[in-house]
């Protein structure tokens, strides 16, 4: 899943013309609609499983959880920065 979301803000920052700021937060927009669905998606199956009690299902389910926060802060908070940067400092050598 962070595949995916490194994919949409490369692909968006480094092949769009126009503002890359804007093309960024166009990025950011969809990527943490798609991150915040699998978060709903995930809690839920943790709160089924733990409400039933089955382990295996509140063990994949609160991984998944740590793994897509873990992305959401990775993606859009350090290498967001770092595309943006290069983005910036490639049109200023233009």
């Amino acid at each position: 899943f962070s595949l995916d979301t490194d994919i949409l803000l490369t692909t968006r920052m480094v092949k769009r013309k126009g503002d890359p700021r804007e093309n960024a937060f166009d990025a950011m927009k969809t990527g943490l609609t798609m991150s915040m669905a699998a978060v709903v998606a995930f809690g839920a199956l943790f709160v089924l499983s733990t409400l039933t009690h089955i382990p295996t299902y509140s063990e994949i389910s609160s991984v998944a959880l740590a793994g897509l926060f873990g992305d959401v802060f990775a993606t859009w908070g350090i290498n967001a920065v770092m595309v943006l940067y290069h983005v910036e400092h490639r049109k200023v050598k233009e």
